[in-house]
């Protein structure tokens, strides 16, 4: 084996242990490659790896080597403000794009910084990334998803006409459903918001914030059994925050079971809701029966 394809060999086996799903073993292979042979593109092999591990400063020191290697190269700056955002320093994560961006403007960049800036409060500054991003290419849908979004808290209409944007250019994508039916029960239409909600779960059943925001639909519309189902089902899809915990107490304290309802409102507060099952003893939410302690 010559020295000039060993390193190709070591690609295949890092990329292939990645498919399989091997992390460590394949993000060890590309740091040996980042320390033998440096190349900007070893550098960000290992970045993406170790954020899709989540290790956070591991990804950042890799990306920072990068933008060393070449100061040039735009997608270092937008994994750092990747890195950034996944920290919740969207400061930071907006120098990082803007730098990107300057380099080589992409929609998907500009969007991406407009996330960060709605982050940040700056409303305003984000409409226009999402205005640029559009006219770079008008068919992302991300970009007019994320444009309803920024019109939420001010123009209802507006937002939705810009999430259906979204959803002719990618019906098939869960989000672009997802919030397109949130808007929707914004504006007191539950039965269509119910619809809109059931085709995001079938396009991604994974997801449980979507049954968390299609039990809420379903409170409203006064099918109580059926939402119930749904909070109990985003519990056990691990969904991060409170919002299954505190429908149920609803539906609870809504049909008069208001000890029940009020422990769990209790509980809710502060935790991922796995945990609260767990922890105050409340799993016979999970059980279908409806009798919670």
């Amino acid at each position: 084996m010559t020295d000039s394809t060993k390193p190709r060999e070591q690609v295949k086996r890092a990329e292939l242990l990645e498919h399989e799903g091997q992390d460590q073993a394949a993000l060890d292979i590309w740091e040996k490659l980042a320390r033998a042979h440096p190349h900007v593109l070893f550098s960000k092999r290992v970045g993406l790896l170790a954020q899709k591990m989540g290790r956070l400063q591991h990804a950042r020191e890799a990306y920072e080597s990068a933008v060393r290697l070449d100061p040039a190269d735009s997608s270092a700056y937008s994994g750092l403000a990747e890195v950034a955002a996944a920290r919740k320093d969207y400061r930071e994560s907006i120098d990082f794009y803007t730098k990107a961006i300057e380099i080589e403007p992409r929609a998907s960049a500009l969007t991406l910084l407009a996330f960060a800036q709605r982050q940040d409060g700056q409303l305003s500054a984000a409409r226009q990334s999402l205005q640029r991003a559009l006219e770079l290419d008008p068919g992302f849908d991300e970009a007019w998803l994320q444009l309803g979004l920024c019109y939420i808290e001010d123009d209802l209409s507006k937002a939705e006409q810009l999430a259906r944007k979204a959803v002719d250019l990618d019906p098939e994508y869960s989000d672009n459903v997802r919030v397109l039916g949130v808007i929707v029960g914004l504006q007191s239409r539950h039965a269509e918001a119910v619809k809109l909600l059931r085709r995001a779960v079938e396009l991604a059943p994974d997801k449980g914030s979507t049954q968390t925001y299609l039990g809420n639909e379903l409170r409203l519309s006064g099918e109580l059994k059926a939402a119930e189902k749904c909070f109990r089902e985003a519990i056990c899809l691990r969904t991060r925050g409170a919002a299954p915990l505190i429908g149920l107490a609803n539906i609870r304290l809504g049909t008069g079971r208001s000890c029940g309802g009020s422990h769990i409102l209790r509980a809710s507060f502060g935790s991922r809701s796995y945990v609260l099952c767990r922890t105050y003893g409340i799993r016979s939410l999970l059980s279908g029966s409806g009798q919670g302690s």
